[in-house]
């Protein structure tokens, strides 16, 4: 089953921002969707500019009957 709304399904995907020494700027990537990457020399407007992109990507996938990438979850466990 798909999600109805793709913001909710980008929301739970795991994002990252770091240096990129050859741009000399932020990228933000995506763990879902490994081939998406914003560049800015600003990092939180690379970390948005990720978000707005996979969000996009999401909406696109559905649109055209694709199934998006199922968001990565980390499990918790507890030790005594």
């Amino acid at each position: 089953m798909m999600e109805s709304d793709p913001r909710h399904s980008a929301y739970q995907y795991t994002y990252k921002t770091s240096w990129s020494e050859p741009d000399q700027k932020f990228v933000g990537t995506c763990v879902e969707l490994p081939g998406l990457s914003h560049l800015d020399a600003d990092e939180e407007v690379a970390a948005r500019g990720i978000y707005n992109l996979a969000r996009f990507m999401v909406r696109d996938m559905i649109d055209n009957g694709e199934a998006p990438a199922a968001p990565t979850t980390c499990e918790v466990t507890g030790t005594r």
